[in-house]
């Protein structure tokens, strides 16, 4: 055995009685008072002040949450479906009467460029708000007709939630 192994087993043998004699003099420090030998009393256990079966709330059942609705659009706010490639349009019908066709360059805010297909004129027909949320439609003397729910309309017709217009054979939409 070497000096340096010799050196670590005995700084470890002095650290282990090191450490149990500091135990030994606490565990006796705790049960004796070191001016008078007397053994010390033991401590109360803390106790912590608990209230009272009547002072205690009773807990209330909370209301399962209700799903809420989204909020109705508004009146003169339409949303229509065009069928052929389900595109959703959300039009403003409180700004005035909004016109559909297929006049792509149009800056006009109550124009919708809705198609570019040949048999849709360039101002195709009209939506204004009627009572009730009804939607009133009127062809604007297109060369292919508006037709509402499959009928040829020759002026004005009257449209609800779920009815469908088309715009000539082929540009059809459903109101949602």
């Amino acid at each position: 055995m070497n000096i340096d192994t010799f050196l670590i087993i005995c700084f470890a043998v002095l650290l282990v009685l090191i450490g149990v004699s500091f135990a030994y003099f606490f565990a006796v420090y705790r049960k004796r008072d070191i001016v008078s030998g007397e053994e010390s009393p033991a401590p109360a256990p803390v106790r912590k002040p608990q209230p009272q079966r009547a002072e205690r709330p009773v807990p209330q059942q909370k209301p399962a949450p209700q799903p809420v609705a989204p909020p109705p659009p508004p009146a003169d706010m339409i949303k229509i479906k065009r069928l052929e490639d389900n595109a959703v349009f959300d039009i403003d019908l409180s700004l005035g009467p909004v016109t559909l066709g297929r006049l792509s360059s149009c800056t006009d805010r109550n124009y919708y460029c809705v198609s570019s297909m040949a048999d849709v004129s360039k101002r195709h027909c009209t939506l204004t708000s009627g009572s009730n949320g009804r939607v009133i439609i009127t062809d604007n003397g297109s060369t292919n007709h508006t037709y509402v729910n499959g009928r040829r309309t020759d002026g004005v017709a009257v449209m609800g939630s779920g009815d469908r217009f088309s715009l000539g054979q082929t540009c059809e939409f459903i109101i949602l």
